[in-house]
């Protein structure tokens, strides 16, 4: 059975489940690495199938635009990674779960560095998406805020200002450490990625004046 069937003309959708989702999966890989490198009014859906290797035709049938594959880049790789990882730390103490998503983060700017730079792009560009990029993002943004007030109660935290801690975590936990302008200024080679999780922690803890055991 061919992988595709053909619809109106030349225009081509797969015709079954499995096939769905392998080219649904292709575009947003190929999205994504576009978008982190061009940026999205940078990258067209002509480029995008081209770097999927999919007829043009596909981007339309599985997310109707461009738009609606923007978003679901974000869905696909931070929004459903986010979620399990609340799932797995929501019965965790509060230091456990406030280093843990701290961890995760981190651990997110090595595996996925592209999904980073997007959202680093956006953000700078005060583009039009960013206001639907926080629906993403603000889960995790408040869960922080909340650790830290309520860490800042309890005593484990010493800092003054909640706004001031929350841009200081968000801010170091998602700095795009693999931008190149960055690499170029640093004389040694690169800490591995456990050892580099574990300091960029311990950095926060310390200037929220909670040492890490």
């Amino acid at each position: 059975m061919p992988e595709e069937q053909k619809m109106n003309g030349d225009e081509k959708v797969p015709d079954n489940d499995k096939d769905t989702q392998k080219s649904r999966e292709k575009i947003l890989y190929a999205a994504k690495k576009l978008f982190s490198e061009r940026g999205f009014d940078g990258t067209s859906t002509r480029e995008i199938s081209k770097e999927a290797g999919l007829n043009i035709s596909l981007i339309s049938y599985h997310f109707g635009g461009k738009e609606n594959v923007f978003l679901a880049i974000f869905d696909e790789f931070l929004e459903k990674r986010m979620i399990q990882n609340q799932h797995q730390n929501s019965s965790a103490d509060l230091m456990s779960e406030f280093t843990a998503i701290l961890q995760e983060v981190i651990r997110l700017r090595f595996d996925d560095p592209e999904i980073i730079n997007i959202l680093q792009q956006e953000i700078v560009m005060k583009s039009n998406r960013v206001d639907k990029i926080k629906q993403f993002v603000s889960p995790l943004w408040n869960r922080i805020r909340e650790l830290l007030d309520e860490g800042r109660e309890k005593g484990f935290f010493a800092f003054e200002d909640l706004n001031n801690a929350v841009s200081f975590v968000m801010s170091v936990i998602i700095f795009p450490r693999h931008n190149l302008f960055i690499i170029d200024l640093c004389a040694n080679p690169p800490l591995s990625e456990d050892l580099c999780i574990q300091e960029t922690v311990s950095f926060i803890l310390k200037g929220l004046k909670k040492t890490s055991e």
